[in-house]
């Protein structure tokens, strides 16, 4: 049994946007099943968790918190900042194509340090108040751009290889990040996108600077290490979850990426 808290308040909206709530600023671990978490904050004194990878926040700095990531704050008094709550049904109807870019090139990234805040900030007063008071999508849609634009631009994503620009590979890493299992080849992905292994890798390592393997295999291991730290599943039940065959193939994949087997990661992470 999955004994990570689930936080799915977002349900009867398909995007929120609203202040950083200073009650939150100490959370247990937690994960969101169904939409994609945005966070700027301007002012905190603190540690962030995503994944048990501890983000010092010292200075202005955004997170962008995947699906199923399991994360929680540790964070002093009186935080401030914004957070954005998109839903996959908002990316479905959503009919603005630069907003559906910025945010698969913003995603990949579980921190950024922007380089300039006066825009990003000046901005925050007038999005929430879009947003709390306006249902009219064109007005939405036009500061949600603008937000994720220039969190974009002053967080250097474009110079980033990591940009996710290319549409096949954006599919690719959309399929990985659902955590529905398809399999831990490339090829039951390229199966899935109509394509071959060989140009979904060439694709990858192009737009991410890693091969369709080495993505897998790290999206995998983030997955089990949050399985080992936060659920009461056994060892078994870890490698069938995500779509190992052979209990005995997922150690040796562990061991591998960890160099100690699960059993031992779990007992001295």
């Amino acid at each position: 049994m999955d004994s990570i808290k689930s936080v799915d308040k977002a349900k009867k909206q398909s995007i929120k946007v609203a202040i950083f709530d200073p009650l939150k600023r100490k959370t247990k671990p937690h994960r969101h099943h169904n939409y994609l978490e945005v966070v700027v904050l301007f002012k905190a004194k603190g540690t962030h968790y995503i994944d048990q990878i501890a983000y010092q926040v010292d200075r202005p700095i955004a997170f962008n918190i995947r699906k199923d990531q399991v994360h929680y704050w540790d964070l002093g008094p009186a935080p401030e900042g914004i957070v954005i709550l998109i839903k996959d049904d908002f990316l479905t109807d959503c009919e603005d194509p630069v907003i559906k870019s910025l945010l698969q090139q913003l995603s990949p990234f579980p921190c950024l340090i922007p380089n300039e805040v006066e825009v990003l900030k000046s901005l925050c007063p007038i999005i929430i108040h879009a947003f709390q008071t306006t249902s009219n999508r064109h007005v939405r849609e036009g500061l949600l751009k603008a937000f994720l634009a220039a969190l974009h631009q002053y967080s250097n994503v474009a110079q980033s290889k990591s940009t996710g620009v290319n549409a096949l590979c954006n599919q690719f890493l959309k399929l990985l990040w659902r955590k529905k299992v398809l399999g831990i080849k490339v090829v039951d992905y390229a199966t899935r996108l109509n394509t071959t292994p060989q140009n979904l890798t060439q694709l990858c390592k192009k737009e991410t600077g890693r091969s369709a393997a080495e993505i897998i295999a790290a999206e995998i291991t983030s997955e089990a290490i949050r399985l080992l730290f936060y659920s009461e599943n056994n060892i078994a039940e870890i490698s069938h979850l995500l779509g190992f065959k052979d209990v005995s193939h997922f150690i040796k994949f562990f061991k591998r990426a960890k160099g100690m087997t699960p059993n031992q990661f779990r007992r001295n992470p």
